[in-house]
């Protein structure tokens, strides 16, 4: 589904491409919804887990932020970190595709760099986790808060399931392609900025393939 306001320059070598991370290349629901069953155990709090899962994507500490009072929010990021390292690793899957669409990527001579709000070293472990090698991982970041690592690295387009996602990648002034792999519409994210929409990341590995990556979108 291509964006009504968007032209793109012609490519050329092998491509750099930006993915977000969570619902875009790993589902890492479960380890989530573990980890902050362990925050409301640890501090007696009532966070809405159910909530917290359906808006993926905002900055964490601002959803917590929401059920948590605001002195204990440091001490429940910092639970929530320790066991979603301790415990919810095991549960983080693969989007479906991910792990081939990566694969294609290496074998035509691009490079994967990842944008996004989970911290840098939960990131890797997630990456490290899930078998899946990038040139670059860059956390912390959301919406326009993305647009300097995209340039930093030369990111050519950016994929996310998120309409900040599509922010950022408009702050960084190139395409953002919306992956329907996670909780939004296509229109959401076309009316975020989005340039085209992929059903899944299946659809960029076989681009890929075929040495067509960008085009139509």
């Amino acid at each position: 589904m291509m964006h009504p306001d968007r032209e793109q320059p012609p490519r050329k070598g092998p491509p750099t491409l930006g993915f977000d991370l969570d619902l875009t290349l790993i589902d890492m629901r479960a380890a989530t919804s573990y980890a902050l069953e362990e925050v409301n155990k640890r501090l007696s709090a009532n966070i809405d887990i159910d909530a917290v899962i359906a808006d993926l994507g905002q900055p964490f500490r601002k959803q917590l932020a929401q059920w948590i009072e605001a002195p204990s929010v440091a001490t429940a990021m910092r639970f929530f970190f320790e066991a979603f390292i301790s415990g919810g690793l095991d549960l983080i899957v693969p989007m479906p595709g991910a792990t081939e669409m990566l694969d294609a990527l290496a074998e035509c001579g691009g490079r994967a760099v990842v944008v996004t709000g989970r911290r840098g070293s939960t990131a890797r472990a997630c990456l490290l986790r899930c078998g899946m090698p990038v040139y670059a991982v860059a956390g912390g970041v959301t919406g326009t808060e993305k647009a300097p690592a995209m340039r930093r690295y030369g990111v050519e387009a950016f994929f996310g399931d998120h309409p900040l996602d599509m922010v950022g990648a408009r702050a960084a002034g190139i395409p953002g392609i919306g992956v329907l792999n996670g909780l939004r519409s296509a229109d959401d994210l076309l009316a975020a900025g989005a340039t085209a929409v992929i059903p899944t990341l299946e659809d960029l590995t076989d681009r890929l393939i075929d040495g067509t990556y960008m085009e139509g979108l």
